[in-house]
């Protein structure tokens, strides 16, 4: 009667001790095959009392106490070895069977077995069903026990040889009998043979009959026999104690270590879990209810009604306790009453009125209960499962809290491209045709002001109504579903799969329309600007799906260029992202290419009118890069502005300017260089300190250097920029209004403003001579700078026409292609060594000539 447990199998036993469903216990499977076993247990038995020997009624009386208590033993004492992976059970009904086949009848021992079922069936309140089929499968082997005896006896085999035998084929029988319950349940045919030939060909099928067989023969020996089957008896116990404390403590840490792999996952973990209490327990049943308030997970016998599961004076323990029928107070029996049985160990999972519970319901194959080291472990292990359960909820949360926006309830950006990542690769799986996969970023623009100038509270309202207006938007243009997230700040993405190129930017033009409008915020409200980017990527069947996150750096990439264009929305293209990477090689090669002497300074000459005077220069950079060639100044400009570079730049053109001019001062002439400075100098809190340390160290004065600032950056911030300028002018720095007239002019700004010079801007001055509109321009700046005090310097002079016009109109200073382009260090010293004279005071004055005008 050898069984093998194996985790998580359910092997063919000689006797059902559990049922699965019970459907399948009143299935009429399982009912005919019950009612068989009974059929041949009858007719076994039967034969089994024709061909007893029978014996006098006192000996009847004398022999079944003795027997009914050896079986009794046998269910409680079964032995319990380690094998590979699995748990070899070995019960030890040999022991009592082989001594009945050689001392008693078989009414003595069919009797004692019988009343030990029938009494462990009342205990355990086990399903009528089960309990007939576990009474007819034990009479089954006991009557065939003894006909094998009688049969082999009767054919001159020994004694010994024919007990041996009938102990093989009760073993061999009970395993049978499993499997056919176990098919007729509706189990897997070939997982049930497979369980019962290993189950039957164990090597304890065979050992634990031969060991009987070798005791009774040493018993029979002699006197000395039985001291030696006692010694031998008594050293085993010794043994197997020892071996039976080591495997516990094994199984408990191996449960330990199941529960926290189980509760690891993210699947329904209960039902797991409650499997693994109850065979670890030895229980009939086990119920955990979660903490989480889930459904209460059952493993082993079936509930007998949803009432059960549900929470009463048992599954509301705060402590670990056991509680039999016998000692229980009336709720408290009550429960167990309900439950339909004679004892539970219960404990909490978790503390509180969210906690959970765990119930174990009576020790299955065994007579004794549950004792003080169960109770003891199903606290430990209680408590392990608690803390794993926080562990696993606090891990939830973290990354809930890493890939979601606490803000909004959006997917942040990580979250966004996981979800998006998943989406597409999952859409192309099922997909046989090239598809369509977009990526549409919104970016507001308007978060980092409103946190400047209102705080971080009102940002977060602002973006919580921002958030609702995407949400709205992305419902009305292509219904619910696509994969949302804000991804940074204000910024906002959506994909769309499966959805053409026109749709994607229907969305984005809803997008831009929808968040335009004014943001209330109490009594304020918020301007946005935002501008929208699109990346479409059409990709063929069979291929991987397009990469989310370089699809959102398109999308971002076609941002910048609306905002550059003006423009509410842009989709990307090649040619886009070719441009930005040839910015950011230029960003990121800058500074080196400053040391490496690729960078130049070049000079373009102003001469003063009527006179014509060479009173300046204009310092301008120039880069000619290895790759690209001659870079373009103003995209450079408005590189290095973007990305904190522009006091390097500075830095150097300033240096080599007053260098330039300590040079010609030390010649004996007084040519002023002026330096193009950004706003981005201006509010710098150490600008005006690096223009003072810069002319000491040239030993060049203050009046010598013109700072020039466009005027939509002087005007545009002017109330920031104002201090700066204000301590440059007290330090006898010129100050000039380089293109004016293309910005948004105040008048006010430019009176409160300390600056000396207005600079014309040249796409005023070409046309002056075919376009009255622009002349008139150009005379009122001119008047109006005259009236202001300012000198008026106009740029783009490339006619002697527009020069003489200028010099009518009262311009001071001129400055373009008429009078030279700009020019290298060593070709400026040329021009002004072929060009100009030393007038007296040492200023250079250009002679007249007619060569000037070319």
């Amino acid at each position: 009667m050898t069984q093998l447990a194996a985790p998580g199998a359910n092997p063919g036993e000689g006797r059902a001790h559990r049922s699965s469903t019970p459907s399948a216990v009143h299935s009429p499977p399982v009912r005919r095959y019950v009612l068989a076993g009974v059929v041949i247990a009858v007719v076994l038995v039967a034969l089994g009392l024709v061909h007893s020997e029978g014996g006098s009624l006192p000996q009847w009386w004398a022999g079944l106490p003795a027997l009914v208590a050896a079986f009794g033993l046998a269910e409680v004492a079964a032995l319990q070895v380690e094998v590979r992976r699995g748990t070899v059970s070995i019960p030890l009904n040999e022991l009592p069977l082989g001594a009945a086949l050689l001392l008693l009848p078989l009414p003595v021992a069919l009797s004692a077995s019988l009343l030990v079922l029938v009494g462990r069936a009342l205990w355990r309140r086990q399903h009528p069903v089960i309990a007939a089929f576990n009474l007819a499968a034990t009479s089954i082997e006991i009557a065939t026990a003894y006909l094998v005896v009688d049969l082999l006896v009767g054919r001159a085999v020994p004694e010994l040889l024919a007990v041996l035998c009938a102990l093989v084929l009760s073993n061999v029988t009970a395993s049978i009998n499993g499997l056919g319950l176990s098919l007729a349940m509706g189990s897997d045919r070939r997982a049930g043979l497979r369980s019962t030939l290993s189950g039957t060909l164990t090597t304890m099928t065979i050992v634990m009959p031969l060991l009987v067989v070798l005791g009774a023969q040493l018993v029979r020996s002699g006197p000395y026999g039985w001291l030696l089957v006692a010694g031998v008896l008594l050293a085993f116990a010794v043994l197997y104690r020892a071996y039976s404390v080591l495997l516990r403590e094994r199984r408990d840490v191996g449960i330990v270590q199941d529960i926290s792999q189980v509760v690891g996952q993210s699947d329904d973990v209960w039902p797991r879990v409650a499997e693994l209490f109850r065979q670890q327990f030895n229980a009939r049943r086990a119920i955990v209810r979660a903490p989480d308030g889930g459904p209460a997970a059952v493993a082993g016998d079936p509930c007998s009604s949803d009432a059960d599961l549900g929470r009463d004076v048992l599954a509301a323990s705060t402590s670990t306790r056991l509680v039999t029928l016998s000692g229980a107070a009336s709720p408290v029996a009550a429960a167990l009453a309900a439950r339909g049985v004679a004892e539970v160990l219960v404990a909490p999972l978790g503390v509180g009125r969210g906690a959970g519970s765990i119930e174990l319901h009576d020790r299955q194959n065994q007579l004794r209960g549950f004792g003080a080291g169960d109770v003891r472990l199903l606290d430990t292990l209680a408590r392990h499962v608690s803390t794993a359960v926080d562990n696993h909820r606090l891990l939830a949360e973290l990354r809930g809290a890493a890939y979601h926006d606490r803000l909004t309830g959006l997917s942040n950006r990580l979250g966004f491209v996981e979800l998006a990542a998943s989406a597409v690769a999952s859409s192309a799986d099922l997909r046989t045709a090239s598809r369509t996969c977009g990526v549409v970023l919104l970016d507001l623009g308007a978060l980092g002001p409103v946190n400047d100038a209102l705080g971080h509270l009102w940002g977060d309202r602002f973006v919580v109504q921002a958030a609702e207006r995407v949400q709205a938007a992305v419902e009305e243009a292509v219904g619910p579903g696509p994969v949302l997230g804000r991804v940074e700040g204000d910024v906002f993405a959506v994909l769309l799969l499966d959805h053409p190129a026109e749709e994607c930017v229907r969305l984005a033009e809803v997008l831009a329309a929808r968040l335009a409008p004014p943001f209330p915020l109490d009594e304020l409200t918020v301007e946005a600007s935002p501008a929208v980017g699109v990346s479409v990527v059409v990709h063929s069947a069979g291929q991987p799906g397009p990469d989310v996150e370089a699809m959102l750096q398109h999308a971002d990439v076609a941002v910048q260029e609306a905002r550059v264009a003006g423009q509410p929305v842009r989709t990307y293209h090649e040619g886009m992202g070719l441009r930005f990477l040839r910015r950011f090689q230029l960003v990121t090669q800058f500074r080196a290419a400053l040391a490496a002497g690729q960078v130049t300074v070049h000079y373009q000459p102003k001469v003063a009118l009527p006179g014509r005077e060479v009173v300046g220069s204009e310092a301008l950079m120039r880069w000619t890069h290895p790759e690209f060639g001659p870079v373009d100044p103003e995209e450079l400009v408005r590189v290095l502005e973007a990305t904190g570079l522009m006091d390097d730049l500075t830095h150097f053109v300033l240096h080599d300017a007053l260098r330039r001019c300590r040079t010609m001062l030390d010649r004996g002439l007084r040519i002023a260089p002026a330096v193009n400075v950004s706003v981005r100098n201006l509010l710098s809190p150490g600008f005006p300190g690096m223009i003072s340390a810069a002319l000491a160290e040239h030993d060049v004065p203050a009046e010598m250097l013109t700072l020039e600032i466009t005027e939509t950056s002087v005007m545009g911030d002017a109330e920031r920029t104002l201090p700066a300028l204000r301590v440059l002018h007290e330090m006898g720095v010129a100050l000039s209004v380089d293109d004016f007239g293309t910005g948004y002019s105040s008048l006010s700004y430019l009176r409160r403003l300390p600056v000396d010079e207005v600079k014309i801007d040249k796409s005023f001055v070409a046309r002056i001579e075919t376009d009255l509109g622009d002349l008139a321009v150009v005379r009122a700046i001119i008047d109006l700078g005259r009236s202001l005090g300012l000198r008026v310097v106009a740029e783009g002079v490339e006619t002697d026409v527009v020069r003489d016009l200028l010099a009518e109109m009262g311009c001071d200073v001129v400055q373009g292609y008429l009078i030279s382009r700009p020019l290298d260090p060593e070709r400026f010293d040329a021009w002004l060594h072929t060009r100009t004279v030393l007038a007296p005071g040492g200023v250079g004055r250009a002679p007249v000539s007619p060569r000037l005008s070319r």
